[in-house]
């Protein structure tokens, strides 16, 4: 069995958080520029930055708990 790196998991982990966060706050942001609504470049960074805290807050919290 290949020996991951628990560097190359946060990384790995990080990266896919912020690519959904990022994808998710992008659509709502287009949908709402679409449909005549206000669209606002502060939501998606402080979605993407509550993703990202909340993921390493979950990876901290499972490394303590297992």
């Amino acid at each position: 069995m290949k020996k991951v790196s628990v560097k190359t998991v946060v990384a790995t982990g990080i990266g896919a958080a912020l690519f959904l966060v990022l994808f998710a706050s992008l659509s709502i942001e287009l949908t709402q520029l679409f449909i005549g609504r206000v669209f606002d470049v502060d939501d998606i960074l402080l979605n993407v930055l509550g993703g990202i805290i909340g993921y390493l807050f979950y990876y901290i919290l499972s490394k303590i708990l297992m």
